[in-house]
């Protein structure tokens, strides 16, 4: 059984609620990701903002991120089954699941990147694709 800490990316960019749009859209552009956790002081997710959300207000807005930022996140557990965090990123059609420890701190976030990658290696006998050298999500 493959684990979610075997997966997922530890390096993460975040943004805060407060912080502008327009940050977080040159964030995401610079480090090539499409999905960001909002986290607030404690390291905590409060919400997630992908580039869908951006586009929807434009890069350049001077909105803050939490009036567009979706609420409603789910989060998987480092020890929790890949398998698991696929079946609820099918279920939800969303594309990546922030990872959180015992007491709701970020610590990950894995993507449906991360698991294209375990497709492929499988589907080519195990030779990998260049390692992910990005800091945050695709």
């Amino acid at each position: 059984m493959i684990r979610i800490d075997a997966v997922m990316t530890t390096a993460v960019l975040t943004v805060k609620d407060t912080d502008p749009v327009s940050l977080a859209a040159s964030n995401m552009a610079a480090a090539g990701i499409r999905h960001l956790p909002v986290s607030d002081g404690h390291n905590h997710v409060v919400g997630m903002l992908s580039t869908h959300d951006v586009a929807a207000v434009g890069a350049r807005s001077k909105k803050r991120v939490g009036e567009v930022m979706s609420r409603e996140v789910k989060t998987v557990r480092p020890e929790e089954p890949a398998a698991s965090a696929i079946a609820t990123m099918i279920e939800n059609k969303i594309g990546s699941l922030p990872v959180v420890d015992a007491d709701q701190n970020l610590v990950g976030i894995v993507t449906e990147t991360d698991f294209l990658q375990i497709a492929y290696q499988a589907l080519t006998g195990g030779r990998s694709r260049e390692p992910r050298e990005d800091a945050g999500s695709q």
